[in-house]
């Protein structure tokens, strides 16, 4: 990557889950990866009642509303818990790791499941654009 390249002409914003105080599940719903050799899920969590849990998991499918689908293997974020408010978690996913148990996954989504009681939670999934430049349409502004 140049140094004069923009972070937003390679890397495409292909989801979210909105900044929401929840306690029940949320998905991102379902987009194409197949175009994105690297894929960038950025959990950021604020605060977090007395008995609140947080588990975030990454479903990989082969249509865009699912059809055969899978939790992808090794890419569950440990459970968050009411102690752990104001932390962000990071899941990387190379291309290759889209194929599990030999199928080709080219869609995914994201699911966050805050139990027990509400946690502030958002979700951005970013995407590596394999041709430059990226789409920017999901982005409301970009400023140099």
């Amino acid at each position: 990557m140049s140094v004069t390249e923009r972070f937003s002409e390679r890397w495409q914003l292909l989801g979210k889950i909105n900044p929401s105080s929840s306690s029940a599940e949320q998905n991102s719903g379902w987009f194409s990866v197949a175009n994105f050799p690297r894929v960038v899920v950025i959990l950021q969590v604020g605060a977090t009642a007395g008995s609140a849990t947080v588990d975030m998991d990454i479903e990989i499918g082969t249509t865009s509303t699912g059809g055969t689908t899978a939790t992808m293997t090794g890419k569950s974020i440990t459970q968050l818990t009411d102690a752990d408010d104001d932390l962000v978690c990071v899941v990387e996913i190379r291309g290759e790791e889209f194929i599990q148990s030999n199928v080709e996954y080219d869609y995914m989504q994201v699911e966050l499941t805050s139990a027990s009681a509400a946690a502030l939670s958002a979700v951005t999934i970013w995407g590596y654009a394999d041709y430059a430049p990226a789409v920017t349409t999901g982005l409301e502004e970009v400023v140099d």
